[in-house]
């Protein structure tokens, strides 16, 4: 269960090479609340390789503006009810290679009430390598802005009540390849309230590496 209150700038330029594997084993109960204004500028060059192995609790975010196939398994029983009141902006230019890889099993609830107006602009030049193998027990209520291509094999029940008052503006110049698999068997269960403020900017030149084996109950 979320509520947010959020008006979120994000703008990021990256040239990054970036392969992730993780495989996480976690039974996660995240509940937060958060009233923060934040502002988070970022220049980076960097060449990164990180090796984590951690219980943990994971949260994956990713952008993608890209000529997407997402090939998914999942044995999953759903609910979905999600209240959104949202303007949002997205410009992104993005020159990237991705491939990511997850098969789930999922009892998912999500339950999600979002008040926000979002600007994300991304510039990315990125060739990315995305693999995740999730054992996650998880109770998860998120936001999530996105536009998403997806081709899945799916033995689901769902239901999904949505109400949703939105303006949105997306320009994208993409020039992409990517392929997403995702195997993942999760439960999982977030409770979350934030009162946010958020502008974050980033230009990163970067090659990043990152293996994560992570076993967590929160």
């Amino acid at each position: 269960m979320s509520e947010s209150l959020s008006n979120s700038v994000s703008m990021s330029e990256s040239l990054s090479n970036s392969v992730s594997m993780s495989e996480s084993l976690s039974n996660s109960v995240s509940m937060s609340e958060s009233m923060s204004n934040s502002v988070s500028m970022s220049e980076s060059l960097s060449n990164s390789v990180s090796m984590s192995e951690s219980l943990s609790n994971s949260v994956s975010m990713s952008e993608s503006l890209s000529n997407s196939v997402s090939m998914s398994e999942s044995l999953s029983n759903s609910v979905s009810m999600s209240e959104s009141l949202s303007n949002s902006v997205s410009m992104s230019e993005s020159l990237s290679n991705s491939v990511s890889m997850s098969e789930s099993l999922s009892n998912s609830v999500s339950m999600s009430e979002s008040l926000s107006n979002s600007v994300s602009m991304s510039e990315s030049l990125s060739n990315s390598v995305s693999m995740s193998e999730s054992l996650s027990n998880s109770v998860s209520m998120s936001e999530s802005l996105s536009n998403s291509v997806s081709m899945s094999e799916s033995l689901s029940n769902s239901v999904s009540m949505s109400e949703s008052l939105s303006n949105s503006v997306s320009m994208s110049e993409s020039l992409s390849n990517s392929v997403s698999m995702s195997e993942s068997l999760s439960n999982s269960v977030s409770m979350s309230e934030s009162l946010s403020n958020s502008v974050s900017m980033s230009e990163s030149l970067s090659n990043s590496v990152s293996m994560s084996e992570s076993m967590s109950n929160s």
